[in-house]
């Protein structure tokens, strides 16, 4: 065997010799560096190159043989070459795909032929409206399963503000101030929350996102502790990424139902909500569950349990779920296993279950992009931070105490690294301090989190590095034509 290989390893050494030395001569005679290389067998220039490279003094007289080979050329046969045009990997993605649907292709058979999945593809029409448009003429309609309803209500001052919430939320309201004094006001956004998890009816699903720091969780707190006091027989399940997170919840609902001191009127009108023993009479109270005394039900049926998305599952029975920024950075690679967990552990534990999920967008290919991917979400209300006129759409929300630098003292977070500081002394107004958060938080950050539109990254990591990589002055096969799209 081991002679065998020696001899082919021979016959390969000396094929590539005679592959050289015919190549001197057939430049020698006026031949084409390219048609040269065809002519003795080497399948591209690559084989070509590592010849050079393995043998410089070959290299040198190929050189000196390009050179007198030209004297037996046709003369002057201007060879234009063609401009290179480079064009990134997405937006030849998207050409193609619409010269597709022009030929007849069928669309969602398209999508896959060019997308992993679905949410890219939802997120490549979000970021090139006029090339979404050009789709949807190829395809000759609308767009099917559009997964954007955002629920904006224009007015003539150019601010882009929430619906009216009506009467509902302001009697929650007026029951939270009355019984809970220590909790802020609510802003429009943690209205518009409430209102939409109080019309939700049996076996929706209601996806609502908006920026971090909504005041989400404080305003389910309070949901849950109305609803509990007016109707004990509901069945609650927050599901966090963590179960420390939805224990949060938990924890608020325990010191309103039994802290006397602080919360007299709440329960001295809706309860006792706990007596002491009832742990031994199936009833729990603990860090992660509870039932409420009044509660009718019977052992599975649990006035509130908080669950970690990774953490095992009770058994309980459930009629209102609520799904609460069950992703981070931390899991945004476990996106496909967090939807799973969710359509074979959560959503199949009440007949007529509803279900609220709030959450704040991470990337192109988050959890939410594979959820409106798989049509799950029956409404959905997205909320960004600012509107098209780069106006806060809540300005509440914005209205923090931060001061603008005075003359003579050092300059504060203020306006440091994007603009000059007016030094003056006075209040931030709710646009410079968002505007000082979009700049702190960066374009792809402030773009998902913030804006709910997360930007796609078109281009691999190791496409980028063989752009870098490349010879521009070779030629080694045929480039993309420019691609006009849009």
């Amino acid at each position: 065997m081991a002679k065998a290989g020696m001899g082919a390893s021979g016959n390969s050494y000396r094929g590539a010799k005679e592959r050289r030395a015919q190549l001197l001569d057939l430049l020698r005679g006026g031949m084409m560096l390219g048609e040269a290389i065809e002519a003795v067998g080497w399948k591209n220039r690559r084989s070509y190159h590592n010849n050079r490279h393995e043998y410089p003094e070959w290299a040198k007289e190929v050189d000196l043989a390009k050179t007198a080979g030209r004297a037996f050329q046709t003369p002057k046969v201007v060879r234009k070459r063609q401009p290179v045009v480079k064009i990134k990997a997405g937006e030849y993605k998207r050409a193609q795909f619409l010269e597709d649907l022009k030929n007849g292709a069928d669309y969602n058979e398209t999508i896959a032929k060019y997308w992993t999945n679905r949410g890219s593809y939802w997120s490549a029409r979000s970021n090139y409206r006029d090339w979404a448009v050009l789709v949807d003429r190829a395809k000759g309609g609308a767009p099917t399963a559009a997964p954007s309803i955002r629920e904006y209500v224009p007015i003539d001052d150019g601010v882009t503000r929430i619906h009216d919430t009506g009467d509902m939320t302001g009697e929650f309201q007026a029951f939270v101030a009355k019984y809970f004094p220590d909790r802020r006001p609510h802003q429009p956004q943690q209205l518009e929350l409430i209102k939409r998890l109080h019309e939700l009816q049996p076996r929706e699903i209601c996806l609502f996102l908006c920026p971090p720091e909504s005041g989400k969780t404080s305003s389910l707190e309070d949901y849950v502790c109305k609803t509990l006091a007016e109707d004990p027989n509901h069945r609650f399940r927050i599901v966090s990424e963590g179960e420390d997170l939805a224990k949060r919840i938990v924890g608020t609902c325990v010191r309103r139902f039994t802290d006397v001191g602080q919360y007299p009127e709440f329960i001295a009108r809706y309860g006792p909500f706990y007596e002491k023993g009832q742990e031994r009479k199936g009833r729990p109270w603990t860090t992660n569950q509870i039932t409420v005394l009044k509660n009718s039900g019977g052992e599975r049926d649990r006035s509130l349990v908080a669950n970690g998305i990774s953490s095992a599952a009770y058994g309980s029975r459930i009629d209102t779920l609520i799904i609460d920024d069950v992703q981070s950075q931390r899991n945004i690679n476990a996106s496909e296993d967090i939807l799973r967990t969710l359509r074979k552990t959560f959503f199949n534990r009440g007949k007529l279950m509803r279900t609220l999920i709030v959450g704040t967008r991470i990337s192109g290919d988050d959890l939410y992009s594979r959820l409106l991917e798989a049509q799950l979400p029956t409404r959905q209300y997205i909320l960004a931070a600012a509107n098209a006129q780069g106006n806060p759409t809540v300005p509440e929300f914005w209205d923090e105490q931060i001061f603008h630098g005075k003359p003579g003292e050092p300059t504060g977070p203020c306006c440091s690294g994007f603009r000059e500081c007016p030094r003056n002394g006075e209040k931030l107004t709710p646009r410079e301090f968002m505007e000082l958060t979009k700049f702190q938080a960066g374009e792809e950050t402030w773009w998902a989190a913030y804006m709910q539109r997360p930007q796609a990254e078109e281009r691999s990591t190791f496409a980028a590095f063989l752009d870098k990589c490349y010879d521009h002055d070779r030629s080694v096969g045929e480039r993309f034509a420019s691609a006009s799209v849009g």
